[in-house]
């Protein structure tokens, strides 16, 4: 489905006048599409790609802005350097990371917002990354395809199903007992994530990194 599908269907499901406001559904659209994101990983968003640039005297450098998770592969002037799991990882392998450690960049970690490498080159150079994105703001209400796993039928409804159990949260009170369809939503939503992670992991099998590991990129 593209955006005004999705936004068609919340809005009938929903069928509640505060929110038949499109605009205000796509806000919810938008964050049902971060919530898949981050719980899984979607093949379509793997394809993140950004080169960053050493700092002078400094060993640490800005991720690009639309990072996500998992960082699949780094390469300075076209050969692989190695990723480490965090900065712990990174100083135990390379010694405290340190402006002064001087040499050819040989490691990187993420470290918040930041890439950190060691060592620290002479002159600024450029290190090549690859990794997995966050998905771009659906704007158009009228024409957008939500980013994550295209033509999927189990992707779309877990983000009806999401932005669903979101406004029925604001809607059900839970003072005269439970916030039933909230609760319904909800478990479709899980039931639907449940498939498309089975499905998620079989199309990209070429890059098998779960947010519970923290593996290289495969190939």
């Amino acid at each position: 489905m593209n955006a005004p599908d999705l936004i068609s269907e919340i809005i009938d499901i929903v069928d509640s006048e505060p929110y038949d406001f499109r605009d205000l559904i796509l806000k919810y659209l938008n964050q049902s599409i971060v919530s898949v994101s981050e719980t899984l990983l979607l093949p379509d968003l793997a394809d993140g790609h950004e080169v960053v640039t050493t700092a002078i005297n400094g060993y640490s450098a800005p991720l690009p802005d639309d990072y996500h998770k998992g960082l699949f592969l780094a390469n300075v002037d076209g050969k692989e350097i190695d990723i480490h799991k965090d900065l712990k990882t990174l100083s135990m392998m390379m010694g405290t990371v340190s402006a002064g450690k001087t040499g050819d960049v040989a490691g990187v970690a993420v470290n918040g917002k930041n890439l950190i490498y060691q060592s620290v080159p002479s002159a600024a150079v450029d290190i090549e990354l690859f990794y997995y994105r966050r998905p771009g703001v659906v704007e158009d209400k009228k024409t957008s395809f939500p980013e994550g796993l295209a033509n999927n039928d189990d992707f779309d409804w877990c983000l009806i199903h999401k932005a669903c159990s979101k406004i029925f949260n604001k809607i059900e009170d839970g003072i005269e007992g439970a916030k039933v369809n909230t609760n319904k939503h909800e478990a479709q939503f899980n039931e639907r994530l449940a498939n498309l992670d089975v499905y998620a992991y079989r199309e990209g099998i070429s890059f098998p990194v779960r947010p519970a590991c923290n593996l290289r990129w495969l190939g």
